[in-house]
């Protein structure tokens, strides 16, 4: 091995190192030690929250089932959880003419 590749080799440790400080490019166990130097733990896994506002953008004959689990055709991949405040155990719902209803959304994870 020459000179060369000793250089480059050791210049590329010292990137990962210096990386290594730095949250956004830490890897494994490194965060939990920049954290243990400010007195932060690790939280825990979660999906992120979001609120959907739900409304017609046209009237219609019939109410609209809207079913819990359903996805947003945004592009965002939100699953509807929940509605309002009310419990996430409740199941679909039929929006109307004038209905607004804040939905809870969970992000999928990809």
């Amino acid at each position: 091995m020459g000179v060369e590749a000793i250089i480059v080799q050791q210049r590329v440790i010292i990137d990962y190192a210096a990386k290594m400080n730095l949250l956004v490019y830490a890897v494994d166990d490194h965060p939990d030690h920049l954290g243990a130097l400010v007195g932060t733990e690790r939280i825990g896994e979660a999906s992120a929250h979001t609120t959907l506002k739900l409304m017609l953008s046209a009237p219609r004959e019939a109410a609209t089932l809207i079913p819990k689990g359903m996805r947003d055709s945004g592009g965002q991949r939100n699953v509807c959880t929940g509605y309002g405040g009310h419990d996430s155990a409740r199941g679909d719902i039929r929006l109307r003419d004038g209905d607004v209803y804040d939905v809870r959304a969970n992000r999928e994870r990809v």
